[in-house]
């Protein structure tokens, strides 16, 4: 036995709704760099085809959730991004076409270590604790 399930969308007084035209993009979202702790990815420019004055918007994901804040072509990787998958979803609008939604490939970063001011950080991303110093009195 075969199901299937028909979904229509009608207007006051049952005629269809007119369907909107897709917005086009020249290429689906890059994003480039690489899958260290350090440094930065970039978005690469967003083409879009038509309408050409579509408004774009970015928004970087870490395992799928939004990163508070960063809607930006720039992303600094930090130490929460140890082992997290992080790429972009890209959002175009435009009165009178349907939005577009498309992800960027993603980058797996590497889990563990940091270098921050020439110290290296392993296991778990953090703050190195604090260097002890003794000191002693000789008598001579």
């Amino acid at each position: 036995m075969q199901l299937g399930l028909s979904i229509g969308v009608n207007a006051p007084g049952g005629v269809a709704a007119p369907s909107l035209p897709p917005i086009v993009l020249a290429a689906a979202p890059v994003i480039v760099g690489d899958d260290t702790l350090s440094g930065v990815l970039t978005l690469q420019p967003v083409q879009v085809v038509e309408p050409a004055d579509a408004i774009v918007t970015r928004q970087w994901l870490r395992n799928s959730v939004p990163i508070p804040g960063e809607t930006g072509s720039i992303y600094q990787k930090t130490f929460a991004d140890s082992g997290a998958d992080i790429r972009v979803l890209v959002r175009c609008f435009r009165a009178g076409y349907a939005p577009r939604f498309a992800y960027s490939n993603t980058i797996s970063l590497v889990f563990g270590g940091w270098f921050l001011d020439g110290a290296m950080i392993l296991g778990t991303p953090g703050i190195p604790p604090q260097p002890t110093v003794t000191a002693s009195i000789v008598e001579v």
